[in-house]
């Protein structure tokens, strides 16, 4: 066993220190290390018979390291106290580290992040990051010890108080399929989509051992992820075998978790399904993030055996690899609906400069998409999409909640840009999925039921709306999903819950999120002679709850078609950069908006009059015609508009300019989409009931036609074809047969008339008057 470990630990890159690092470890550092590790082995007391340059070293200048590695314990101790101590970051005359433990006392979160790239700075402790990377178990431990003695001395009355250190930020972050046996019990990051969390496990860290014969007591701490159960009893009087029993309420436990990681689609190879990998997270970290997050994961590689079959001692040849995580980083920056999270100081600086910029509204929506050309009042909407409104509830009212997100949808003819505007906001928000309608199922977007492999019991996958929570939902091809699946949006667009009660599991999950839609004209070219219910196949009530429709539309125009063509041009030659230059980075771009997601801006005087005024003056454009050209729908998309408005401003307050840009978008969008093309008046109902006010009048006239030819038949029936040729004879009007069908089940379901249809086909429709 003894060569074994020694042939590994040469494998692993043993190498010879240097004469400086050759003295012996103090005694209390010792005792320390053997707490930790076991006793310390020394690799000179082995016969090296390849060179034989040892055999005559005297135990004086031994090298005292850790068995299978190459950690000097003492130099090591001493490298981390130095680089404790005196790091110092560009421009601070603090030390680094000293501030961060004074941080920590004021915060009593006993936690000290350190930065991985801080060790390769300094040429001392560049080796200490090397040894970290291929021995993490061993060195983060003496990073605990270290951390906590210099914590300790700080802080005299914080004696007994114990820091964990967590390593972030390594050098080179692996795809977790590029994952090989060589990283096994190595130092790993990950970058990854969190799609499932387990709940809290405990986990055993000090058992507590009773003998069933004389009742003698004894503990075993975790080492390695393992406890070894004592087989004899220590009592020297008794000395029985196999009479330790775990008494479970005496044993000290602690918090895990198994997190399932998920490649991002970005990072997927062509043609490839995405991997996963397990996380087990422990202690603080446990619910430090949550399905839907994009985290970078730094943990060591594990693998551990799996036995054949539960009751048998015998393992399989392959292993079950999972990452034990030691930082967990969730690239958002902040968690959603929580209200408790800050900026860091130099990313809240970074943003108040920026809200200073002048012209700031245009280029931020000129940031938003630069390859695309023009669009200025769509881009204007999805900028304010991404930043939201405030969600409010009121416990005083019987717990009522209005949503802050802003729904939006893109309609229009082909090839106008709709998918990649939905790509570009997928990749600006820091959390959320992106589907496809056509590939979407119900379950895929709200949750579907699974067996967990290791308990065998159903447990709850969340789908897209779920993940999204707090972000934005993409959903392509809009128009293409089943009328299951279109179901299920209801609920999550206007309540933002997905109920769920599948398999004896009866819940409600949060779907907080803001919905990008996009859809084609059923004919594939929209038809400006239809309503845009007509045009797309989306019924009104999932219409209505939109707070933006965006009609992009392919007219063709001289002028702007050589524009449009220059600037396509330009992007595929080698100016194709100086054509899509953003004013703003996207990185600089999502931080801003992450941190203005954090305010909650209040409406002053003035704005609350100006959006009572605003509504009132859309009300009254329909007012005249007698048609609906506004409903408290839109009056709720005022107020969540406005404050997308002001945060994008970073004002605490909703002024009456940021109303005045909210009630101007509403109204361009509500004249393109919602204007009766018979009429060319806006007509509200369009949208609700998916006819308008003309169509409805013209169907009540047909209606009153019918009734009227039928009554001449004094009872008898009378077929589709007539019926419509005599509603069609001269000084009469013309009749669609969708319109004649529309207006005999009406009458049919008013007990009016009655009618009997043999056949599928409108030509055996048959009526006659009650």
């Amino acid at each position: 066993m003894d060569n074994e470990n020694t042939n590994e630990g040469n494998a692993r890159g043993f190498q010879e220190l240097p004469a400086s690092s050759q003295r012996s470890l103090k005694q209390r550092e010792t005792e320390t290390a053997n707490s930790f590790f076991g006793s310390t082995t020394d690799h000179s007391t082995h016969e090296n018979t390849e060179t034989g340059a040892h055999n005559n070293e005297s135990a004086e200048d031994a090298i005292k390291v850790l068995w299978g590695t190459n950690i000097a314990v003492e130099d090591v101790i001493a490298l981390l106290k130095q680089f404790l101590h005196s790091f110092t970051l560009p421009g601070n005359e603090t030390p680094h580290y000293i501030e961060a433990f004074q941080q920590i006392r004021q915060t009593e979160c006993y936690v000290l992040e350190v930065d991985c790239m801080h060790l390769l700075l300094s040429a001392s402790s560049e080796s200490l990051y090397r040894q970290l990377v291929f021995y993490p178990q061993e060195i983060v431990h003496l990073m605990d010890h270290v951390a906590s003695e210099v914590y300790q001395n700080m802080f005299p009355d914080e004696a007994g108080r114990a820091i964990s250190v967590r390593p972030k930020n390594i050098e080179r972050t692996k795809n977790m399929r590029n994952l090989n046996p060589e990283d096994i019990d190595k130092l790993v990051a990950i970058k990854g989509l969190v799609i499932r969390a387990t709940n809290i496990i405990p986990a055993m860290q000090t058992a507590f051992f009773r003998c069933s014969i004389c009742t003698t007591t004894d503990t075993a701490e975790i080492t390695k992820g393992k406890i070894a159960h004592p087989a004899l009893c220590p009592n020297k009087e008794c000395r029985a075998r196999h009479t330790m029993e775990v008494v479970h309420n005496r044993c000290v436990f602690s918090d895990k978790q198994i997190l399932r990681l998920q490649e991002t689609p970005e990072i997927i190879p062509d043609g490839e399904t995405p991997h996963t990998v397990a996380i087990a997270v422990h202690g603080d970290l446990v619910d430090e993030c949550r399905p839907g997050d994009r985290v970078v994961v730094t943990g060591i590689y594990r693998a551990a055996p799996v036995r054949v079959s539960p009751r048998e001692r015998r393992v399989r040849a392959l292993f079950a690899t999972h990452i034990d995580a030691l930082h967990v980083s969730i690239a958002t920056g902040i968690q959603p609906h929580t209200g408790g999270e800050t900026d860091a100081p130099e990313e809240e600086e970074e943003a108040e400069q920026m809200a200073k910029t002048e012209g700031l509204y245009e280029k931020l929506a000129a940031s938003l998409a630069p390859s695309i050309w023009k669009m200025e009042d769509v881009k204007k909407g999805l900028l304010l999409q991404l930043f939201g409104g405030v969600e409010k509830r009121f416990d005083t009212h019987g717990g009522m909640r209005f949503r802050g997100d802003i729904n939006i949808l893109l309609a229009g003819d082909p090839g106008v840009s709709k998918s990649q505007l939905l790509l570009y906001v997928h990749r600006m928000a820091a959390r959320g999925m992106y589907a496809s309608g056509k590939g979407s199922s119900s379950v895929g977007l709200t949750a579907y039921i699974t067996r967990d492999p290791e308990t065998g019991q159903h447990v709850l996958e969340s789908g897209a709306l779920v993940l999204s929570d707090g972000g934005v939902c993409c959903i392509d091809e809009f128009d293409k999903m089943s009328q299951t699946t279109r179901a299920v949006l209801h609920e999550a667009m206007e309540q933002q819950t997905i109920s769920v009660a599948k398999a004896g599991i009866i819940t409600t999950l949060n779907a907080r999120a803001s919905m990008l839609a996009s859809a084609n004209p059923v004919d594939s070219k929209y038809n400006p002679k239809k309503t845009i219910v007509e045009n797309i196949n989306l019924p009104p009530t999932l219409l209505s709850r939109f707070d933006i429709i965006c009609l992009l539309l392919d007219t063709p125009r001289e002028d702007d078609d050589r524009q449009l063509a220059e600037h396509i041009v330009s992007l595929y030659t080698e100016d194709g950069h100086k054509a899509a230059v953003a004013p703003f980075a996207h990185k600089k771009m999502a931080r801003y908006i992450q941190h203005a997601k954090l305010l909650r801006p209040k409406m002053d005087r003035e704005a609350k009059e100006q959006i009572g005024e605003g509504y009132v003056a859309m009300r009254k454009e329909g007012r005249f015609c007698k048609t609906v050209s506004a409903t408290t729908r839109q009056l709720e998309s005022i107020i969540r508009l406005s404050e997308a408005h002001a945060k994008m401003r970073l004002s605490e307050t909703v002024t009456a300019s940021d109303v005045q840009e909210a009630v101007r978008l509403l109204k361009g969008a509500i004249l393109s989409y919602a204007t009766d093309p018979t009429t060319g008046k806006i007509d509200m109902d369009i949208i609700s009931t998916g006819r308008s006010r003309a169509n409805r009048d013209q169907e009540e006239l047909l209606k009153k036609a019918i009734v009227s030819v039928l009554e001449k038949k004094k009872g008898k029936p009378l077929s589709f074809k007539d019926l419509q040729a005599t509603l069609q004879a001269p000084n009469s009007f013309l009749v669609s047969d969708k319109l004649l069908v529309d207006a005999l089940t009406e009458l049919h379901d008013e007990e009016t008339i009655s009618m009997e249809q043999r056949t599928a086909s409108v030509s055996s429709i048959a009526v006659r008057k009650v």
